[in-house]
């Protein structure tokens, strides 16, 4: 079912707009959430969290793309989770987020989370994902849209994990290029 037709069922307030979202989106949804928590079961979870949040949120949110807002509620909800468990174990182990790694390539001060600057680096990234080899854009995307680890990726995609490093750190030099390109910096 086409995400445009989902989106109406859930305007309407049709229960099957949920199960259409979760055969669609469900498995992408618990594999971001498994990135993060590293837990099977936990990730379940944050899927059936992420059907009910939209649930709650459509209407009024009407989101263009479905599959971007459930992605982005399973990560979301995923690393506060991971967040409230770190607060239960006083000091545990915390998820290692791989979108840190590309906090160089943002100009300082930068604000992400402002509604404006962040459609404007969603255009900006998708523009320069399309720019990307096929191999570059899949381990690129593994790794900071599903959060893989180098050494998982490289498994998953059978090269080298110096290959992996070297694709991840050659695609960051040219996101940070692109953005000054932009004019997100100010060299």
């Amino acid at each position: 079912m086409e995400d445009c037709e989902i989106l109406k069922l859930y305007m309407q307030r049709d229960e099957k707009a949920l199960a259409e979202a979760k055969s669609k989106y469900g498995a992408v949804c618990t594999e971001i959430a498994y990135g993060i928590l590293h837990n099977r079961q936990d990730a379940e979870e944050v899927c059936a969290d992420v059907l009910l949040h939209s649930w709650n949120s459509i209407p009024p949110a009407n989101p263009q793309m479905l599959g971007a807002f459930l992605f982005k509620s399973a990560r979301n909800l995923a690393l506060n989770r991971a967040r409230d468990e770190k607060r239960q174990k006083r000091g545990g182990g915390t998820p290692v987020v791989p979108l840190s790694e590309l906090e160089d390539c943002l100009p300082s001060g930068f604000d992400a989370d402002g509604e404006v600057c962040a459609k404007e680096l969603s255009r900006i990234l998708n523009r320069f994902l399309s720019e990307l080899g096929d191999d570059a854009r899949r381990i690129f995307i593994l790794r900071y849209y599903y959060e893989m680890k180098e050494k998982d990726i490289a498994k998953k995609l059978g090269v080298s994990l110096g290959k992996t490093k070297m694709s991840l750190h050659a695609s960051r030099e040219k996101l940070r290029e692109k953005l000054k390109k932009e004019g997100y910096f100010n060299e």
